[in-house]
């Protein structure tokens, strides 16, 4: 995959390192690198939702571009597959469109049930034809973060 471009979905579950502290619920986000560039080392793409200081009145910064850095811990799982050019260009507009409440099913205010930080990326996926354009995570463990990983490795291998 060192010459392709490659998306990651990347699973923290609840109590991972995060920042200064510790993460209560976990977090999901996408991560997208250019050729050659390394899974270990900065990407050209990483965006998340999170309720920002904002929290749930929307606004940019629910938007989060450092949780490749902000994350850490050896229990984070993800999946990694190759991107077309069109697909990771197409994924630079995404943050922006759905923090616009531009994308069909996602809505511009962060939603702990409806409208997290799975639905973010669940409709990631299938913005760029990687899922089904309403894929948004499985309802069945939606408080968990780190429980989606099956919901995203079927749809992406549709």
């Amino acid at each position: 995959m060192a010459d392709t471009y490659t998306l990651t979905v990347k699973f923290a579950p609840p109590g991972t390192g995060y920042k200064d502290g510790t993460s209560t619920w976990g977090h999901v986000w996408l991560e997208a690198r250019k050729p050659g560039e390394s899974l270990n080392s900065k990407p050209s793409f990483s965006a998340g939702w999170s309720t920002g200081s904002t929290m749930y009145r929307g606004g940019e910064d629910n938007i989060s571009p450092y949780d490749w850095k902000d994350y850490q811990g050896k229990d984070i799982s993800s999946i990694t597959v190759e991107l077309s050019d069109a697909q990771f260009n197409k994924l630079q507009n995404y943050p922006e469109l759905a923090r616009t409440g531009k994308i069909l099913g996602f809505r511009s205010v962060y939603d702990a049930g409806d409208n997290s930080c799975i639905d973010f990326a669940g409709k990631g996926v299938g913005y760029i034809g990687l899922a089904d354009k309403n894929f948004d995570g499985s309802g069945l463990f939606w408080a968990r973060p780190d429980k989606q990983v099956n919901a995203f490795l079927e749809q992406i291998a549709k």
